[in-house]
């Protein structure tokens, strides 16, 4: 499976070459969460001084919260999501990851959880 991958910037001398995408190919039959985890291990997001970046990752929809400090991500859907309900163009799951500096990933993680428990009761 090809993964597009995008991420924020996480300072001014990191936008000297921005924008940051990248493609991965990783086997197929993956679950979301094994593809942000190998996404988040290999060293494609930036690491920053102090060791505490905090990331979302989407498609879509809000997938996880990745910090620099957790081993794994923190899923946000708790089911399983098809990649039919994600961003695919041209058999590329497309991921962006935002950059949330060194805010708590545990709030992150609550906030993007509430959004998402509001839009899918809300209509």
């Amino acid at each position: 499976m090809l993964v597009f991958l995008v991420r924020d910037s996480v300072a001014a001398g990191d936008d000297v070459d921005a924008p940051h995408e990248s493609i991965m190919t990783l086997p197929d039959g993956l679950s979301i969460e094994d593809i942000i985890t190998q996404v988040a291990k290999s060293g494609y997001l930036a690491s920053i001084q102090g060791g505490k970046a905090t990331w979302s990752v989407g498609s879509k929809v809000p997938l996880a919260v990745v910090a620099q400090q957790w081993d794994t991500p923190k899923m946000l859907l708790q089911t399983s999501v098809g990649t039919n309900h994600l961003d695919l163009v041209d058999d590329r799951l497309r991921l962006h990851f935002t950059y949330y500096a060194q805010h708590d990933p545990d709030v992150v993680y609550d906030i993007l959880q509430r959004w998402l428990h509001r839009t899918r009761h809300s209509g």
